[in-house]
């Protein structure tokens, strides 16, 4: 397979430490003027990388497995996407026909989540000042970090600051910014660190330690968990909960959408979708439609039930 010009620009301008891979690709962009757009991102079998991935980061996934990567892949994609957690809510099988398509530079026509529309609602643009500033004074620049990237992260593991947040505009991708530049502080906002932003990091922070492994099985023990908590019964192969806990939960998963993403009205993009009922969450041999949904019914039955995730 012939050279890449990813490749060839990247031994010259490696990727920094951490750094968000769609943030290292504009910055080649921006330090490499003459070079063809489309070129440069045709790697990714698309011209929209600089649009904001959703939960599963295709373009990752192309830019860890091209050749000059594999060595390395696995890090890269744990780094960008915090890979222990959302592959454990994917068999191994989907994950490998994914992969698949990628090495074959052919597009899988199937999303990786239901409801991926909802987590890119949920993604502004994240950078923790400490660690800003630091990167000026190390590397000359304050470069997008892939861990505050990641949809359930609010806090910066490293300093323990809220994150700021930088929401693009319509019309804008994150070509249009390849640094946290005066611009982009001036315009962003610190959110409220709020009880159920800890939790979801908290919890979410518990499947990025364990191998995927391991959290396959423990999604599996958790969702019967949740349905023991929630007092939930099967008949005919249908898993029924309560009428009132039903919409409980309709009212829990609004009201914490809005919390979450107050810029977006997010429930309605989920409120029509059977996959996101509460029973659809606990039912034995259902794989979890989206993660996301998933960890807000975790929380939900912490709160009505007791039940406590260990």
């Amino acid at each position: 397979m012939a050279e890449h010009i990813v490749d060839i620009y990247a031994n010259q301008i490696p990727i920094l430490p951490g750094e968000y891979l769609p943030g290292y690709i504009s910055r080649l962009s921006h330090m490499m003027p003459g070079t063809d757009k489309n070129a440069l991102m045709s790697f990714s079998g698309s011209t929209q990388l600089g649009r904001l991935h959703q939960v599963f980061p295709r373009v990752v996934s192309c830019f860890a497995y091209r050749e000059t990567e594999i060595g390395r892949s696995g890090a890269l994609l744990k780094e960008h996407m915090g890979s222990r957690l959302w592959r454990g809510f994917m068999d191994e099988t989907r994950f490998k026909s994914h992969i698949k398509h990628v090495e074959t530079r052919t597009k899988s026509k199937k999303s990786i989540f239901i409801g991926e529309e909802l987590i890119s609602s949920l993604k502004p643009m994240k950078f923790c000042n400490s660690c800003a500033q630091l990167d000026r004074i190390t590397f000359g620049v304050a470069y997008w970090h892939a861990t505050h990237q990641l949809t359930s992260v609010f806090n910066c593991h490293e300093h323990n600051e809220p994150l700021q947040t930088f929401h693009l505009s319509h019309l804008e991708t994150l070509l249009d910014y390849p640094a946290i530049a005066e611009q982009v502080v001036a315009n962003s906002t610190k959110p409220d660190s709020t009880p159920l932003k800890k939790w979801i990091q908290r919890t979410s922070e518990q499947f990025m330690a364990q191998p995927t492994v391991d959290n396959r099985l423990w999604v599996k023990d958790l969702q019967n968990s949740m349905f023991q908590a929630s007092k939930a019964k099967t008949s005919g192969g249908q898993t029924k909960v309560n009428r009132e806990l039903g919409s409980e939960w309709k009212r829990f998963l609004r009201s914490s959408l809005n919390e979450l993403c107050p810029q977006n009205n997010s429930y309605f993009a989920v409120s029509e979708k059977n996959q996101f009922g509460f029973t659809q969450q606990i039912q034995e041999g259902v794989e979890v439609a989206n993660p996301y949904i998933f960890l807000l019914a975790l929380k939900f039955t912490e709160d009505s039930t007791g039940f406590k995730v260990s």
